[in-house]
């Protein structure tokens, strides 16, 4: 008999050093999902370098003013937003129901709020709830769509279906961008899981782009981030670098199952 249990993350907070600057850590099952530095002055900073790539989205031809973003976690980047784009609203959608309180508590989101009067100019609105799932029950479009969704070193394998680019795609403006954060590895070739994304929203979109992003720097690895950027609006980015999709699978809902026993980036 197969037992149907629900295995949650060990969420855990740490404090160590970036470019000489204290830092804090948001864990889950010991990976960094977020961080914050600790002085004033820098704690609406970035500090992972695939975050500091999203921002390549304010150079394209796309007006980007109302944001989704799914994966809270210490909302780091929901905070640079408010506070370096004064135009910019965002949504997120994180589903673990004690990371928001964590991040209150312990990344300076309070602080936040307060500073950018938020709560009466409602540009910053947290929801606890899946990212896909608000997506399907809501009608709102939104000019950029982040998927920053990870258990640990695993992504959310939902969002990565057809089924969901495609619901993605109806939940954007016309014209508008989904960016996800996809693990892989240095060699291209080797990352099944980023090429199944990578055919995947070729699927839904016009343009699909690459750009690399080093996440949280592992010792002898050669572990990588990238971000990929969809989009039915020409775009080019300096950063992005070509890539080959062979032939393979897609990554539709009924393969979850077979997807989750295969996986092993």
């Amino acid at each position: 008999m197969i037992m149907n249990e629900e295995i949650k993350p060990e969420i855990s907070i740490a404090e160590g050093v970036e470019d000489g600057h204290p830092v804090r850590y948001y864990l889950q099952d010991d990976v960094a999902h977020s961080a914050t530095y600790l002085e004033p002055e820098l704690r609406n900073e970035l500090i992972f370098p695939y975050m500091k790539k999203w921002n390549l989205m304010f150079s394209l031809d796309i007006d980007i003013r109302d944001i989704m973003m799914i994966g809270g976690a210490g909302y780091s980047y929901p905070k640079y937003l408010i506070s370096h784009q004064p135009e910019v609203a965002v949504t997120v959608a994180e589903m673990d129901e004690t990371a928001e309180q964590r991040a209150r508590d312990w990344f300076f989101l309070d602080e936040l709020i307060a500073m950018y009067r938020t709560e009466e100019t409602h540009r910053l609105r947290l929801v606890t709830a899946d990212g896909r799932q608000l997506l399907a029950d809501e009608e709102k479009q939104y000019d950029a769509i982040i998927n920053d969704a990870y258990s640990g070193f695993m992504p959310a394998f939902p969002l990565a279906t057809v089924e969901c680019a495609q619901l993605i795609r109806r939940r954007l403006k016309p014209g508008g961008l989904y960016m996800a954060n996809v693990p892989g590895y240095d060699d291209i070739g080797e990352s099944w899981f980023l090429q199944d994304v990578l055919l995947t929203l070729q699927n839904v979109f016009r343009y699909v782009l690459l750009v690399p992003a080093k996440g949280v720097p592992e010792e002898e690895s050669d572990a990588s981030n990238y971000i990929v950027f969809a989009s039915d609006t020409h775009a080019s980015v300096p950063e992005m670098i070509p890539y080959e999709t062979p032939e393979g699978r897609r990554m539709y809902d009924k393969d979850l199952e077979k997807i989750f026993r295969e996986f092993r980036l």
